[in-house]
């Protein structure tokens, strides 16, 4: 990339930016960047939103993830967080890299596939300045969550030194 202001991925960042600017402060918005993008956005109106730390912190604190095709909203509604995917450019994606392999009954939140349809749903999930979780997590999404992840106890490595043990591995 040599000026990442051409590239839909800008224009999509710069588009949900500007969307929960209408909400938030910006001292309250995290924008974790894909790897391959990292210093690429130096002096940018979002610059001092970019999380510089490892995701996983950045996960832990989200109360709304706002995502793609990312499988770490998973660890955001783990935590407890709301996730909305947003998939405008879904078409292309597909075309590039195949089907998506969630169905569209096995997402854990809801999809938009436009800036207004973004703004539609953040007019009713957002009220004061907060977020109101039930309409991002709802009962549906919580089935479906616990259907792809059979273990919400957090003892993930005792299970996996289990299962090692019981297939005779260790």
């Amino acid at each position: 990339m040599e000026d990442i202001r051409q590239t839909s991925y800008y224009r999509y960042l710069k588009g949900i930016f500007m969307l929960l600017f209408r909400y938030f402060p910006k001292k309250n918005i995290i924008i974790v960047l894909h790897p391959r993008t990292h210093g690429l956005l130096d002096n940018e109106i979002f610059s001092s939103c970019i999380w510089e730390k490892p995701i996983a912190e950045a996960l832990c604190q989200a109360k709304l993830l706002i995502t793609d095709y990312s499988s770490v909203c998973y660890n955001t509604f783990y935590q407890g967080g709301g996730v909305v995917f947003f998939q405008k450019d879904l078409k292309y994606y597909e075309r590039q890299n195949g089907k998506l392999i969630p169905q569209d009954d096995e997402y854990i939140g809801k999809r938009v596939f436009s800036f207004s349809g973004l703004q539609e749903l953040l007019d009713e999930g957002i009220e004061n300045g907060r977020i109101l979780l039930d309409r991002f997590r709802t009962n549906e999404f919580e089935h479906r969550y616990l259907a792809i992840n059979e273990f919400t106890d957090g003892k993930n490595t005792e299970q996996i030194c289990k299962a090692l043990k019981d297939y005779e591995l260790i």
